[in-house]
């Protein structure tokens, strides 16, 4: 004779079996995975360090301005820093926080992005544990560079896909959000545009089936579009915005087309959207908005990698039915005893997986000092801070960031990471010319840069330098080469990496 089952434990497995559902626990066990990943090896973000410099300048001077004081090379017309904003956010946190306060806000944006678009999945057809680690996931390749300006495009795209499915609920009020975060959004980062896109694209096909109830729609995103023209710079934004939107880069990997592993990861993900489409056909029809925001997100994506991000946050939402619908058919083949033991065990598994992951996390943070910051010429830049005379200062792009907020105002440079922004092509092109010894032109365009100083990666690097150049420093990273002529070596005391300069 069997033994009676204990009391309650019927609630248990009834409780166990919804929690993979419970859109609170998914978005703290989806959250965790990413921030253990992202933490494995924090890095600093090589436009982090213009960004911060930016928000320093706009503490000294007291505004926004249009005139580059960074560089001494030739520059645009204008310069429209389209992601001002940002950089005020990144340098406070900085200056308070340092490495650690950028971890944080860094791991907070990410939660908070993955906590919204959760949400909004519940809200849409129910959270899913195993579809939002299957899309969101992904992103924390995004979020690994500590920390982006496009983290506010990622969190802004998720607002505005909870904002969506809110309106098809009827709580149509959570659209008129967007105009506000539409002014935030547009002077953090251009990514914006990419929010306006997918709300005309959803405008669009919403139109196309039921107009009248598109009207909400269009009316929000004309308001959008009116305030992404509260900004320092008038109409000269836009016409930025414009050109940078159209700008080809293909020297740039995360601007190619998809990689043959990304393709297989939408070709994976978008299978099971169709198939769970296709099951559940005689009783759920696709939204039009879902079909628009599709659409255009894969079209996107067929465009430029970086661009796959917006496509996994709408399949992210858009497409939890379909996924429980193949899952749910998947188990009627298996069988229902098995059916109601894997649910039980996935809800074990959610229950079980957070803690685990927060003290993955802990670990991760705790054997790391900070920010790692190898690859870039940190103990290139000190010399030159303690010992340097100061003056014009030549190096990579990918380094000059970080250079010009170390050594600014005592250095000036011929080129960093906000090229698009600051520097005509020629000035891009004569700079990276300089730093080639063996190509033809090396020694013009030297000239007519005519730094100072040359930082550039390494030893033997620098040995291919001709003339009269001496290096005054190297290391295992890169090494300082200086013209004749200059003064008498300095000892400036040290500072900190997140202490201005200026």
């Amino acid at each position: 004779m069997s033994n009676p089952p204990a009391p309650g434990s019927g609630k248990i497995k009834a409780w166990l079996t919804t929690l993979p559902s419970n859109w609170a626990l998914v978005s703290v066990c989806v959250a965790s995975v990413m921030a253990v990943l992202v933490t494995i090896r924090p890095g600093a973000d090589p436009d982090l360090f213009a960004r911060v410099a930016v928000g320093r300048l706009i503490e000294v001077t007291g505004g926004v301005t249009d005139r580059d004081p960074f560089p001494f090379t030739t520059l645009l017309d204008r310069w429209i820093d389209h992601e001002w904003l940002s950089g005020v956010v990144f340098y406070q946190v900085a200056r308070l926080g340092g490495d650690w306060g950028l971890v944080i806000v860094n791991l907070l944006l990410m939660s908070a992005m993955v906590v919204v678009v959760v949400r909004a999945q519940k809200e849409y057809a129910g959270a899913s544990l195993g579809w939002s680690l299957l899309t969101l996931v992904y992103l924390f390749g995004a979020w690994s560079s500590f920390v982006r300006s496009r983290a506010f495009t990622l969190l802004g795209v998720a607002i505005l896909l909870l904002a969506l499915v809110r309106w098809r609920n009827g709580r149509t009020r959570w659209i008129w959000l967007l105009p506000p975060i539409m002014v935030v959004w547009a002077n953090a980062h251009g990514g914006f545009v990419a929010g306006l896109g997918l709300l005309g694209a959803a405008a669009l096909a919403v139109t196309l089936r039921t107009p009248r109830k598109a009207l909400a729609l269009w009316a929000c995103l004309g308001c959008c579009v009116a305030a992404t023209f509260i900004n320092p710079y008038g109409l000269d934004y836009w016409g930025y915005i414009l050109s940078a939107t159209t700008r080809e880069r293909p020297v740039i990997l995360e601007w190619q087309t998809l990689q043959d592993w990304q393709v297989a990861t939408v070709l994976v993900l978008g299978a099971i959207y169709v198939l769970g489409a296709w099951v559940r056909r005689r009783d759920h029809s696709i939204l039009p908005e879902t079909l628009g925001l599709l659409l255009v997100s894969v079209w996107a994506t067929l465009d430029s990698q970086r661009l796959l991000n917006f496509l996994l946050l709408v399949l992210a939402v858009y497409g939890s039915g379909e996924y429980r619908s193949v899952v749910a058919g998947a188990s009627r083949w298996i069988g229902a005893g098995y059916r109601s033991a894997a649910r039980q065990a996935a809800g074990a598994a959610a229950l079980l997986l957070s803690p685990a992951m927060v003290i993955l996390l802990v670990l991760n943070l705790r054997a790391a000092p900070g920010l790692d910051y190898e690859g870039y010429p940190v103990g290139a830049v000190e010399w030159l801070h303690r010992h340097g005379d100061g003056g014009r200062l030549l190096t990579h792009f990918n380094h000059g960031s970080y250079a010009l907020w170390r050594l600014y105002p005592l250095y000036q440079v011929a080129i960093d990471g906000r090229y698009e922004e600051t520097y005509p092509e020629e000035t891009v092109e004569l700079a990276a010319l300089a730093l080639q010894p063996h190509a033809p032109g090396h020694a013009d365009a030297l000239q007519q840069i005519d730094p100072d100083y040359i930082v550039v990666p390494g030893r033997e690097w620098a040995a291919d330098f001709g003339g009269d150049w001496r290096m005054v420093y190297s290391d295992s990273t890169s090494a300082v080469l200086a013209r004749p002529g200059l003064g008498p070596e300095r000892d400036r005391p040290p500072r900190g990496v997140w202490v201005p300069g200026f």
